[in-house]
């Protein structure tokens, strides 16, 4: 008895089917690149404000002077503010520790004195946040938040010792990410009590401060 030969393979219909599955799989590709390139730049953005809040801090205690972290719009060449963010670092000359270091006891409140009457602020350059990055808001206690001026940048201070003068938690947005809110933003958080600042995924928000009666037993 003879065999007739079977043939097996795709119709026309399948094959347009898979050409059309394909052609979307494509066409998704440099949506997911943009967005996994925003979301670099916010993670990048985030750990540039933690490094810079320990700089601040570490040149607050090398120059035994308070320094601050600054937070605002980046000015342009000249001197208007620009729709842009940016941070910068406002400390003072360590030159006056080496002073006071040399001198005895008399001398050396002479020269704290008069330091302090002549000390000159000075200001790291500018660092301008990446393209698609926004300052959302600055907030200094739980659920409370106020957005940036442009009438005077926000400052977050460190005493000469290292200590944080506050606790601050620094919202920032990646506004290139098509995605919900909760996945393109980050919040840095400085600790009052450690001093460190950290950062953490999505909309994050301060511990809420207690009253000295919740301390007691």
């Amino acid at each position: 008895m003879s065999r007739r030969a079977s043939h097996s393979g795709f119709t026309l219909l399948e094959l347009m089917v898979v050409v059309t599955i394909i052609a979307a799989t494509f066409a998704l590709v440099p949506m997911s690149m943009d967005s996994w390139g925003a979301r670099s730049r916010l993670e990048a953005t985030a750990n540039s404000l933690v490094a810079a809040l320990s700089q601040a801090r570490t040149q607050a205690i090398y120059d035994g002077w308070p320094a601050y972290l600054e937070l605002g719009y980046a000015p342009d060449e000249e001197g208007e503010d620009k729709d842009r963010f940016a941070f910068r670092i406002r400390f003072t000359s360590q030159i006056s520790t080496t002073q006071l270091e040399s001198s005895d006891p008399e001398e050396r409140r002479r020269l704290t004195a008069q330091l302090e009457r002549e000390r000159t602020d000075l200001w790291t350059d500018w660092d301008e946040l990446p393209d698609g990055m926004v300052l959302v808001g600055i907030s200094e206690a739980k659920g409370e938040w106020q957005k940036p001026s442009r009438e005077k940048p926000f400052e977050i201070g460190f005493t000469s010792d290292g200590n944080a003068m506050g606790a601050v938690a620094i919202r920032i947005e990646a506004t290139d990410m098509e995605v919900k809110r909760e996945f393109r933003t980050a919040t840095v958080t400085l600790n009052a009590l450690t001093s460190l600042a950290t950062w953490s995924e999505g909309e994050g928000e301060l511990e809420r401060k207690r009253a000295a009666s919740e301390f007691r037993r």
